[in-house]
């Protein structure tokens, strides 16, 4: 169960970093009528993955809760490393 709270974790720190962006394309105007939909879709996403995870972990379906967040934690946690080797490497791309 450990398991499952760490990588849900993962999940809405995903999701906070989303909303970040979400709020400051809104605030400097990158975010408007036209891509609304894309933006509307992709945080329905990340909230149905988070509160369908919880929904399922509490129904004894744990498969179903896992491959829900992993859906999410797997693309999370590989741009983490990236970034993390970008910090580390301190590549110059001239």
């Amino acid at each position: 169960m450990k398991l499952f709270w760490t990588i849900w974790v993962i999940d809405a720190l995903a999701a906070v970093v989303l909303l970040f962006f979400f709020f400051l394309g809104l605030v400097d105007g990158s975010v408007s009528y036209y891509n609304s939909k894309e933006w509307f879709l992709i945080l329905a996403a990340v909230g149905g993955i988070l509160s369908g995870s919880i929904y399922f972990i509490r129904q004894e379906k744990k498969r179903i809760a896992y491959l829900l967040i992993t859906l999410l934690a797997i693309p999370a946690i590989m741009m983490g490393i990236f970034l993390l080797i970008l910090v580390i490497a301190d590549p110059h791309w001239q």
